[in-house]
């Protein structure tokens, strides 16, 4: 009879019994330029990293006063960050409020 054979098809879809995986940690969403890529934005991102980190340290031995100049940024980007945060809680209440009617 040639009908559907259950067995057959679950070696097909197992690879011959055996769980087919890739090993965790390679790249199967595209090309090798994908990974070439990745590690030159992550290279990119640790010479920014160190080099902002130099730049401020030189700043704060070199500028009197640049360590009061930068926690005076610090606290008002940090008060920025809560009036936006606050915000943004206030904007999807009234969205939930008007989505449900107040229930």
């Amino acid at each position: 009879m040639g009908g559907f054979e259950c067995g057959k098809a679950m070696d097909q879809i197992t690879y011959e019994g055996e769980w087919y995986r890739k090993p965790l940690g390679t790249y199967t969403t595209g090309p090798p330029y994908i990974r070439d890529w990745n590690m030159d934005v992550q290279r990119l991102y640790r010479i920014y990293f160190n080099l902002s980190t130099r730049v401020y340290h030189k700043l704060e031995r070199a500028i009197p006063g640049f360590d009061k100049v930068m926690e005076k940024v610090q606290a008002d980007a940090t008060a920025t960050d809560q009036r936006r945060k606050a915000r943004r809680a206030a904007e999807k209440q009234a969205e939930l409020e008007k989505a449900f009617g107040g229930i």
